[in-house]
């Protein structure tokens, strides 16, 4: 039994040891030199649950306040949070010490996928240390080779520390599991099996959106390669059961709402890809015919269920980037990022192809090119584990503008809203709890007039001599009370704005290090609820940011001497207190994200709650003289249902297990 325990734990150790060399100063980093890296973000959402791990309802940092699920799956954060908690690590050191683990992990879980495919120990094993150490991408797209700059480079640890693709890596090494689960669930056909599949497809879910769509292309793939030319409809039917259950488990997590935030919002980052949306039916068509006719000859040259799954996983997931590298057609948004799965892909089905050709020549033949193989992959080995230490390099965090400027903002605004931007609105809120009308997740944007508002303050499109003014107009619309402005020779990762100097001249300024400033809104207001007469709202949504008109009176009436100012405090994360003198026809406007998960009420009684045309709310309370509202967020009907789904999803699996387990015991 040792024996057996040795020989099936020595290649996943090898591999697994290779990747942390790789990755070995990851393990023990903090912050890097790369502060104009995403990771930022997701430091600071595990930052969050850290403090508020019994409150991820509402989350009141970013946008001017968003739904917990929107920032981000949680999958990731929540792991990097629990290690920060137990081990007593900074979030920023547990953040990189679980995806070092993860990046690690990813060619392990490759290789014990391939072995269950395959049966083949050294073929998944080489297929995975080659993986580890080339990335086939390099070859094929330029792109991605210019921005490595060599040819030979560990472009998953690049994807991973500069760009902060933390989720990606991770979602990478849960894939591969994900896929075995689902084909020991159509091997098996037991319940037991049915739950495990769920859980590691919601995991995947939980972790990364791109891993998700990944993950169905690879679960199709195998299910393509599993069925016969007549067909097995059974194992479709298992495997669309299996989906919808492990989207019951991650559903209060990724509810419709937020699934149709980030559609609407993926054109921020990444491009209007309507046309894409548009032309996916033809697209999937042509790949399902294509599919059927490389089945159909792959299944006459009697290749086997693992040979077609390497195959046609291989040639869809090479499909998506290279079509978008070589054509310029977006298949699915965002393209070129699905190259770190075509490398993974690719790496299966180049090995198990060369399996034919090797197992003809003699065994000491094989031996030798196995010897050869391994002998020519230490150089670039070499030149891996050098390009990971340079770029792991530690940094003095408490030196960089950014924290600086987040510390900055914690000791001087007392809570009060900022507006930051680029590197500085990544990491504010890793840092500090001063909320921001900015943040690191736009595709989880509510509010739909962020965009256009963000844009104009950074451009000052068309706003000439009047830019400062119009910024400001903005600014106080949204509650910001100071603004972080960087200038053409800023500290900062990123150049965002194109006329700083607009701020000098009609700013005051608070705070200067350099060409980077600091500078308080005109005619700020420490409180996020005002009094106002019905008629000052906005009631239409703006077309672009110099349509101003509706909020321009709106901002106006914010400064006028009478009424009397309404006070706002925060309760909880979820919940307010305002109170207020009103008149007839006056309302509260409250400068926090609408969303129907959010409910008024005066005195105990429901009061009616709205969204302007800013994408704010709306106090309509209904009494006169001293009022006393309360506010408070359960995310409405859509999380009510979507938490029992959950809860019932997990009783199933459950269930299921037990169910099957006993059964097994009687038998």
């Amino acid at each position: 039994m040792a024996q057996r325990l040795v020989r099936a734990a020595a290649f996943p150790l090898a591999i697994f040891a290779l990747n942390a060399y790789f990755a070995r100063n990851l393990f023990t980093l903090e912050y890097s030199r790369h502060m104009g890296s995403i990771e930022a973000a997701y430091i600071a959402i595990s930052r969050y649950m850290i403090a508020n791990w019994r409150d991820l309802t509402w989350f009141p940092l970013w946008y001017g306040g968003i739904p917990f699920q929107n920032t981000y799956p949680p999958l990731l954060h929540a792991s990097v949070a629990t290690a920060a908690t137990i081990f007593g690590l900074t979030p920023a050191h547990a953040y990189h010490l679980i995806t070092a683990i993860f990046y690690s992990l990813g060619p392990v879980t490759l290789y014990w996928f391939a072995l269950h495919l395959t049966r083949s120990r050294w073929y998944s094993f080489w297929a995975a240390w080659i993986y580890s150490i080339v990335s086939p991408s390099l070859i094929l797209m330029s792109s991605v080779r210019a921005d490595l700059g060599a040819w030979i480079g560990l472009r998953r640890y690049q994807a991973l520390l500069p760009y902060g693709e933390g989720p990606h890596i991770t979602a990478l090494a849960l894939i591969p599991v994900a896929l075995l689960a689902l084909d020991r669930a159509l091997a098996k056909r037991s319940p037991r099996w049915y739950a495990v599949a769920a859980f590691a497809f919601a995991s995947v879910a939980l972790t990364n959106w791109l891993g998700t769509l990944a993950l169905a292309i690879g679960s199709f793939a195998l299910l393509v390669a599993r069925t016969n030319v007549r067909s097995d409809w059974r194992a479709w039917v298992i495997a669309l059961g299996i989906g919808a259950l492990a989207y019951g488990l991650a559903c209060s997590w990724i509810p419709p709402s937020t699934i149709q935030d980030i559609r609407y919002n993926a054109r921020l980052i990444g491009g209007d890809f309507g046309a894409a949306y548009r032309a996916l039916p033809l697209y999937a068509a042509a790949a399902i015919a294509l599919i059927g006719a490389i089945k159909y000859a792959m299944h006459r040259l009697r290749v086997g269920p693992a040979g077609q799954f390497l195959a046609l996983f291989a040639i869809l997931m090479s499909a998506i980037p290279l079509f978008a590298e070589w054509f310029r057609i977006a298949i699915v948004p965002q393209p070129q990022r699905y190259h770190l799965e075509m490398d993974a892909a690719l790496s299966l089905a180049i090995v198990f192809g060369a399996r034919a050709l090797v197992e003809r020549l003699p065994s000491r033949y094989a031996l030798a090119l196995g010897a050869g193989v391994l002998a020519v992959t230490i150089f670039p080995a070499r030149l891996d584990r050098r390009y990971a230490r340079e770029l792991t390099q530690p940094i003095d965090v408490a030196q960089t503008i950014e924290y600086r400027t987040a510390r900055w903002f914690d000791e001087h605004m007392d809570g009060g809203r900022v507006m930051a931007a680029g590197s500085v609105s990544y990491w504010l809120n890793a840092f500090t709890d001063t909320p921001q009308l900015g943040g690191g997740f736009d595709q989880g944007i509510v509010n739909r007039t962020n965009a256009a508002v963000t844009y104009q303050i950074l451009s000052a499109d068309g706003a000439g001599d009047r830019a400062a003014d119009i910024a400001a107009i903005w600014l106080r619309a949204y509650g910001v009370q100071a603004i972080a402005v960087s200038g053409p020779n800023t500290r900062q990762a990123y150049k965002v704005f194109a006329h700083p100097e607009a701020f000098a001249r009609g700013f005051s300024e608070a705070a200067r290090e350099g060409d980077d400033a600091i500078y308080w809104v005109p005619g700020r207001s420490a409180s996020l609820a005002h009094v106002v007469a019905r008629d000052r709202l906005v009631h239409d949504r703006p077309i672009h940011g110099l349509d101003i008109g509706q909020t321009q009176a709106y901002v106006a009436a914010l400064g006028d001497a009478e009424p009397p100012p309404a006070s706002f405090h925060w309760t909880s994360r979820h919940s307010a207190v305002i109170q207020a003198q009103l008149q007839p026809e006056q309302v509260i406007s409250v400068q926090i994200t609408y969303h129907p998960g959010w409910h008024a009420s005066v005195h105990g009684t429901p009061a009616g709650l709205t969204a302007d045309g800013l994408g704010q709310m709306v106090v309509e309370p209904d009494c006169r003289g001293a009022c006393d509202v309360r506010l408070d967020y359960n995310g409405g009907a859509e999380m009510t249902i979507a938490r029992v789904v959950s809860w019932l999803s997990v009783a199933l699996c459950i269930a299921a297990t037990i169910l099957t387990g006993r059964k097994a015991h009687h038998l």
